[in-house]
């Protein structure tokens, strides 16, 4: 099994080079950028993630209709890619990739929300996933809070809380960070490169 490289780009500053094992691989029907929506609410199907079976113990307490982030290393993504217009749309303005959800970057992970399908052993269907198939999966994480034993509801980020200001103090805030804004259709993600 292969293991995943994080350089740095041109040897900049002091960084150092990490080494990422992965925990298991995407086996999907989506094969190619060609066969691939754009973000997984775009039509992206059901995939099921394969974990490598010396994490098998790393799956207990995951249930079908957990919400997971799974976190993949792009793996046909370009690396050399500081700019460019989001989706490829010249209309666009030019935007660093830091500001984006393009896979091309200088260290290509991929941020997927997903819904566990079925548990098989080590191997969980889970989507949408708009991964192409053989795609390193390098860790996933709980989605929700519940998985760290507490029930919190989760609540808009404000300068307040930034600040950790009391809440009574702050209770006419509007939030820093929304899920809706006056340009983006609610519930709409940002949108990225490709």
């Amino acid at each position: 099994m292969g293991s995943c490289i994080v350089e740095s780009v041109n040897n900049v500053g002091n960084m150092s080079a990490y080494t990422l094992e992965p925990i298991g691989f995407i086996r999907s029907t989506v094969k190619g950028r060609e066969d691939a929506p754009r973000q997984g609410p775009e039509g992206a199907p059901d995939a099921w993630l394969e974990i490598e079976p010396r994490f098998a113990d790393a799956l207990l307490g995951m249930e079908v209709g957990h919400e997971l982030i799974v976190i993949t290393w792009l793996h046909e993504a370009k690396r050399d890619v500081l700019k460019g217009h989001p989706r490829n749309d010249p209309n666009r303005p030019l935007t660093g990739v830091f500001y984006t959800r393009s896979p091309a970057r200088p260290n290509p992970l991929g941020l997927h929300p997903v819904t566990v399908r079925e548990i098989d052993g080590t191997r969980v269907k889970i989507g949408p996933i708009e991964a192409f198939d053989g795609t390193p999966v390098v860790d996933i994480k709980s989605a929700s809070t519940r998985a760290d034993g507490r029930d919190r509801k989760r609540v808009p980020l404000t300068g307040c809380a930034l600040l950790s200001i009391l809440p009574e103090r702050c209770a006419d805030e509007t939030p820093l960070l929304t899920n809706s804004s006056p340009d983006r259709q609610p519930g709409a993600r940002d949108d990225g490169l490709r």
